[in-house]
């Protein structure tokens, strides 16, 4: 069954006390992973403003290409939304050595913070693979706040159905949900984030914003 993969277990909460996988604050966080993207972003910024939602868009540097792609990640930041990163070639950490680990976060937020002129604070590692005693030393040295996960919609894998029954079946107060910014989600993202909200109103919860979730 895909959803015993849905969720970070309990107890990486206890040995990454630095980390975060759920809010602090009984609301919702909605979090996109692989921004920004030429034929999703805008679509999704729609939706967030029309909702009036804040979100954290994780952003890989390697995907930057031109300055089509650096006006995406302005708009993001000018529609109220923070972002963080998600390393620059999008590589599994945990088979990097202390350099390449370095490497790949350290220019992606020069990368970054060259385009927002302001200093990334919020990290993931590339599918979740933060398990890496180097990356969690890198992540201290540069004061960056390691973002996790407390729900997966597996959107990424094309099936509607079943991003709208893990949606339905899995959300609760102070979770981190996971969406993706990139090809994959092209046909689904906005029928899927329409989908989430209307959820989150039948079950009055309340999504926060980046401040208020990551205090």
């Amino acid at each position: 069954m895909i959803y015993k993969y849905l969720q970070i277990p309990k107890i990486a909460k206890y040995l990454f006390p630095n980390s975060y996988f759920v809010t602090k604050n009984n609301e919702i966080l909605i979090t996109f992973d692989d921004s920004p993207n030429i034929k999703t972003t805008k679509n999704i910024l729609k939706i967030l403003n029309n909702y009036k939602i804040q979100a954290l868009f994780f952003c890989n540097g390697a995907s930057i290409q031109g300055n089509e792609y650096k006006e995406l990640i302005l708009e993001i930041a000018q529609n109220g939304h923070e972002i963080g990163s998600h390393s620059y070639n999008h590589l599994n950490l945990q088979n990097l050595t202390y350099k390449q680990v370095y490497y790949q976060i350290q220019k992606n937020n020069l990368i970054l913070e060259d385009i927002l002129n302001k200093r990334i604070r919020y990290f993931r590692a590339p599918y979740g693979r933060f398990l890496n005693c180097s990356l969690m030393k890198i992540l201290k040295d540069l004061k960056l706040v390691n973002v996790m996960w407390s729900l997966m919609s597996y959107d990424y894998l094309g099936d509607l159905n079943l991003t709208k029954k893990i949606i339905q079946q899995k959300i609760k107060s102070n979770s981190i949900v996971v969406f993706h910014d990139n090809n994959k989600t092209i046909d689904n993202i906005e029928e899927i984030l329409k989908f989430f909200i209307e959820e989150i109103h039948k079950k009055e919860l309340k999504i926060g914003d980046v401040k208020g979730c990551l205090k």
